[in-house]
């Protein structure tokens, strides 16, 4: 491990400990919840407890679990993601952001920790940050071509020539006509089949900010095969550029097609509440999300449901 990512790491690592250590001095006892660095070898085991904690709003107990899972492995690039997005949460951003960046450096090819990291570096005026992850990427492309589908919604926006350059030199079919949709050039001589060709328009459309062809493309593809990051990078640049329409059409496609996308579903939720005023309710009416096609629960016709909204001692009101 490098000295930068170590101390890096480390000081992440400490920054959480901070962050509980303001919790135990506000006497909460965290010694009931025994966690040391031999619980969960697994560190998706550590995440899926953290995430328990976290919902059961016991955000000190998740934060140290987290760090066990840390001592044990400070390379664990989705543990540190994670501290990133619960840090933000807490109004802890200078730790956010320093995790963040550690996540990229012990992953490069992780497209949506990149995106995390423009945000926070545009944030934080921390000069060559976004050019140093895009080579990183750019070396884990060519390492690995798998990684070349998430590359395009990174690349092509930036117009980031070496990236586009290590991407034309692609054997995807996918990757090779959507850089050619880019370029406004013909696809018929690579003969894609109608899965491919679609994912291709897809992207182009996507990375164009052509809202209502994106989002028709995406209804019409199968729900494993759209492509999340390509959306959720997509979304944040959109954000990023105040295109809060843009934005708010893709943010409601990743909750749709990720019910644990928790970033997504926060930001719609800020999105919602900062345009009800009622000049706006009048003009483009509640933002309501697009309909799922099926219900997320089982239908039981002999059964309804009342929501009660106001409770008085001797009168209440809801709607069934």
């Amino acid at each position: 491990m490098n000295n930068y990512l170590s101390s890096g790491v480390g000081l992440a690592r400490r920054l959480v400990m901070n962050v509980v250590d303001r919790y135990e001095n506000r006497g909460i006892d965290l010694s009931s919840e025994k966690i040391s660095p031999e619980r969960g070898v697994n560190n998706g085991d550590v995440l899926n407890r953290a995430d328990e904690l976290w919902e059961q709003g016991r955000h000190d107990f998740a934060l140290k679990t987290v760090n066990a899972g840390l001592i044990r492995n400070s390379r664990d690039a989705h543990l540190l993601s994670w501290l990133s997005e619960k840090y933000e949460i807490l109004g802890e951003y200078t730790a956010s952001a320093l995790c963040i960046r550690n996540a990229v450096d012990t992953n490069p090819g992780d497209v949506k920790a990149i995106s995390i990291l423009v945000d926070k570096a545009a944030e934080r005026e921390w000069k060559g940050e976004t050019t140093r992850a895009y080579k990183r990427l750019v070396a884990a492309v060519e390492n690995d071509p798998g990684l070349e589908r998430d590359a395009l919604a990174l690349f092509i926006p930036s117009k980031y020539a070496p990236g586009l350059k290590v991407l034309a030199k692609s054997k995807d079919p996918v990757v090779q006509a959507t850089l050619k949709l880019h370029a406004k050039e013909d696809i018929t001589s690579l003969n894609l089949n109608p899965e491919d060709l679609q994912l291709a328009e897809l992207l182009d459309n996507l990375l164009h900010g052509r809202q209502n062809k994106s989002i028709d493309l995406i209804h019409q593809t199968p729900e494993g095969k759209v492509p999340i990051k390509a959306l959720y990078v997509t979304a944040r640049r959109y954000l990023r550029s105040g295109k809060s329409k843009l934005a708010n059409a893709l943010l409601t496609e990743l909750v749709r097609l990720d019910l644990n996308e928790s970033w997504a579903r926060r930001q719609l939720e800020k999105m919602t509440k900062s345009q009800l005023s009622n000049y706006q309710l009048a003009k483009v009416g509640f933002p309501f999300a697009i309909r799922a096609p099926k219900p997320q629960y089982d239908v039981n016709p002999n059964r309804s449901l009342y929501l009660l909204h106001n409770s008085l001692p001797h009168h209440s009101a809801g709607y069934a």
